[in-house]
């Protein structure tokens, strides 16, 4: 192994900082009972007018190859209709992945995750005032506490 090569660690690490730079969250995959699943599940939850996207990822160091019961496994996988990315072997292959999903429409621009999240923590406010006003009345006397017995 090349001593400046990135470790898979680093390449997984990068791949899960870019999901969640899109808007998404990820998942560490262990199949219970049976082996060769892939390393990550990238979940893009609804936003706006999109309809989420899912998708399982395999990571390797530059060079590394899949092991047979890993490719059977991503065969079967694919012959499922699983969404399944093709192994992802450096930054520059997460970053193509994102720039593909990205001219594919599947997944959001940074911008738009920009503003979900924004209207989100707006509405996340609002309900939070809205609960202490409540309390504050309750306290004061002023509303019914219905879940009283």
């Amino acid at each position: 192994m090349v001593k400046n090569n990135p470790t898979e660690f680093k390449i997984e690490k990068y791949f899960v900082d870019q999901v969640k730079a899109y808007g998404g969250e990820v998942r560490k995959v262990q199949w219970v009972g049976r082996r060769h699943a892939p390393d990550r599940l990238a979940l893009f939850p609804p936003i706006g007018d999109k309809a989420g996207f899912n998708f399982f990822v395999e990571l390797k160091r530059p060079g590394e190859l899949l092991r047979p019961g890993q490719a059977r496994e991503g065969q079967f996988l694919h012959d499922c209709r699983v969404p399944l990315w093709p192994p992802v072997y450096s930054k520059e292959t997460v970053d193509a992945l994102f720039t593909k999903l990205r001219e594919s429409n599947f997944i959001y621009s940074k911008e738009e995750v920009a503003v979900h999240t924004e209207e989100k923590r707006k509405r996340m406010l609002a309900a939070l005032e809205e609960q202490m006003e409540y309390e504050q009345q309750l306290a004061a006397g002023a509303v019914a506490d219905n879940d009283a017995a």
